[in-house]
């Protein structure tokens, strides 16, 4: 992903005036979904920080990420080991069940160095239930070695706004074996994901500066 960096600050190759103007809009629009999700949620230990809006195979879904208050996590988190920083954005899309958010479930991960710097997508994975006579836990991936996967117009601002667009076939993952499942045709699921990252996440300098990651 191309970057431009003006004094400590990087940003990707785009017009800064429309940057502004669609992160000023997608932002209040999240803020709205926010707080009609947040009215809907049953356990008040969950916060709704961000959502997925994607299309999966034919149908349009919400996916809104939610933050357990009591534990400080999910949602959004980062996660570091040795040199490499891990960014994990996922949503649910189930009823409230046993007061806890449940399944289908979306995940977009993205690694980079400790500074943010030298961003690829890892992985984008989705987790579903199928109830035909026995429950069913089926999960489809996408990675650098299986399907095909993109991300676009990634950014992180000084206030811990975030959002980005992908793009996806994924595979059906056999269970036993980790692996793609063979001769099944993939599943294509796309859309934008925007949210507000936790106080407790936004150290790592790219965010602290404000970027495209």
């Amino acid at each position: 992903m191309s970057l431009v960096c003006v004094g400590s600050s990087c940003y990707g190759l785009v017009n800064f005036m429309k940057l502004e103007t669609s992160m000023r809009f997608i932002t209040g629009l999240l803020f709205a979904t926010i707080l009609i999700l947040s009215a809907c949620n049953p356990g008040n230990k969950f916060e709704v920080i961000g959502k997925f809006d994607a299309m999966v195979g034919v149908r349009k879904m919400e996916f809104p990420s939610y933050r357990n208050t009591e534990k400080n996590r999910g949602g959004i988190n980062f996660r570091y080991e040795g040199d490499t920083r891990t960014m994990i954005f996922d949503g649910l899309a189930g009823d409230f069940v046993n007061g806890q958010p449940d399944l289908p479930m979306l995940a977009v991960v993205f690694k980079s160095n400790l500074d943010g710097r030298n961003v690829e997508l890892d992985s984008i994975k989705l987790h579903k239930v199928f109830t035909i006579k026995t429950v069913r836990h089926v999960f489809y991936r996408s990675n650098a070695t299986t399907g095909s996967q993109t991300a676009t117009n990634p950014v992180i601002d000084a206030q811990g706004n975030v959002s980005f667009e992908f793009s996806a076939d994924l595979y059906r993952i056999d269970a036993n074996t980790n692996k793609p499942v063979q001769d099944e045709a993939p599943l294509h699921v796309e859309g934008i994901f925007s949210g507000v990252i936790p106080e407790d996440q936004r150290h790592a300098p790219s965010i602290a500066h404000g970027s495209e990651f």
